[in-house]
């Protein structure tokens, strides 16, 4: 596809050159934090030295001018958002914020300090993520702090129940991994829908916010 391009360096709140820790090479685990996750049977032993820039001098290099901007970095959100301070005030750009951590607050007060134009996508970043441990309660503590912005959240199970529970939440927003043949090997296939299932998610999902839409009482 000429439309997307890839870039081998990483982003942070200053160009500089950092460790990036991952439970094994090419994971979508890898980031430049080094967390625990030895809970989620996740020890970060590959490591290594890769190129930092801020998204400031990227955008200005390139001279692109994006409408949306998706930043899902494993935890490393605040210091992408610290190299982003020249373009973050003009909120003419959509900012989509993947978040599976406790770092809400701190996000939130570092958008609303920029006058940014964003949502939070809550998600427990597994594949797939057990039913058990996803807590969409925790939607009501991101619309908590966001009153007035929107919420999504990211989907990584392997059914849709997830999805459609979290309309009930108040989102605005549902993303989910999508494969054309869910019979292909992938990292992420266990928590990917196929078109049926995504016609299905979209049918169901009209379905649920007509019923959840307020109407006038009939007399």
């Amino acid at each position: 596809c000429d439309q997307v391009r890839s870039y081998n360096f990483a982003l942070g709140s200053k160009i500089e050159r950092l460790e990036l820790y991952s439970d094994k090479p090419g994971s979508g685990f890898s980031s430049l934090l080094n967390r625990r996750m030895d809970h989620f049977g996740k020890e970060f032993f590959s490591q290594e030295i890769v190129e930092v820039k801020t998204l400031d001098d990227f955008i200005e290099q390139e001279s692109v001018k994006p409408d949306i901007l998706k930043i899902d970095v494993e935890g490393y959100e605040e210091k992408v958002l610290k190299g982003f301070n020249k373009l973050m005030k003009n909120n003419k750009i959509f900012i989509q914020i993947e978040i599976f951590n406790k770092n809400f607050n701190l996000i939130d007060k570092l958008l609303k300090k920029n006058n940014a134009n964003f949502i939070i996508n809550y998600c427990v970043n597994l594949y797939p993520a057990p039913l058990n441990l996803i807590n969409l309660n925790e939607l009501n503590f991101i619309k908590s702090i966001t009153p007035n912005k929107l919420i999504g959240y990211s989907d990584h199970t392997s059914s849709l129940s997830a999805s459609l529970s979290s309309l009930f939440f108040g989102v605005s927003l549902i993303e989910k991994h999508f494969s054309l043949n869910k019979k292909k090997s992938g990292p992420d296939i266990s928590c990917s829908m196929d078109a049926n299932e995504l016609n299905f998610l979209i049918n169901l999902s009209y379905e649920i916010y007509d019923l959840l839409k307020v109407k006038k009482s009939i007399n």
